[in-house]
């Protein structure tokens, strides 16, 4: 699923992963930086998990029953995220305090 493109140029390509998350999960997206703007960052494909973990149970074979449920907006909104990213060129950057914008859009903006 890919995003709109912005207004602010061709932006930056790179690969985009949250804190925590191992970067072969890495998202692929671009990062607009413009003078006097917060920078934007859209993705390519969804960063936060739309599940969570509600209950998990032994069945009688042994196994483990996992019920989810989905992840309302209005807390993924409300969610401060620390994003790091590999750029085209090579460098490295992260991105603190990064907030979901326009859901259900994929861009994350300071």
């Amino acid at each position: 699923m890919a995003t709109t493109t912005s207004d602010t140029g061709p932006g930056l390509r790179g690969r985009f992963w949250l804190q925590g998350t191992p970067e072969g999960e890495a998202i692929p997206g671009r990062l607009f930086l413009g003078a006097g703007s917060h920078p934007l960052l859209e993705l390519d494909e969804v960063l936060t998990p739309m599940t969570r973990e509600t209950s998990r149970r032994k069945l009688p074979d042994g196994s483990e029953g996992v019920t989810s449920s989905l992840v309302s907006p209005q807390e993924l909104v409300g969610q401060s995220l620390t994003i790091h990213g590999e750029l085209e060129t090579g460098e490295l950057m992260t991105l603190p305090s990064e907030f979901t914008a326009g859901w259900p859009s994929l861009s994350v903006i300071t």
